[in-house]
């Protein structure tokens, strides 16, 4: 008697898989360490891209993989620290500039920064 579940095995070996997810994940440590925020869609479509360049063609990625993928890695959803040492010092001032002159228009307890 044949396993139930045979018919629902993925479509490539095993460590065509695992190619994949190093890879994958790779690419996840260098965009954190770099602060690039990556939502569960971003990480979804990285292996499938990875996938492709590798000649895996059946590679499927699902909600079901992205959560196996995050706890295989220890991946949390957070706020990325340091984020505020990015921002650009000249648009914050540029910004303020353009508050004021907007603010111009109307009383000042209507448009205080």
């Amino acid at each position: 008697m044949e396993n139930a579940k045979s018919s629902s095995k993925r479509a490539f070996p095993k460590s065509e898989g695992l190619v994949v997810d190093k890879l994958t994940y790779e690419w996840f440590c260098r965009a954190r360490s770099n602060n690039i925020p990556l939502s569960g869609l971003l990480i979804r479509e990285k292996p499938l891209e990875i996938a492709k360049e590798t000649g895996f063609v059946d590679f499927k990625v699902s909600v079901g993989w992205l959560e196996k993928f995050r706890t295989r890695y220890n991946i949390s959803y957070k706020n990325i620290c340091g984020e505020g040492s990015e921002i650009n010092e000249n648009v914050v001032t540029e910004w303020e500039e353009k508050m004021n002159d907007l603010c111009e228009e109307y009383s000042k307890k209507d448009c205080q920064l």
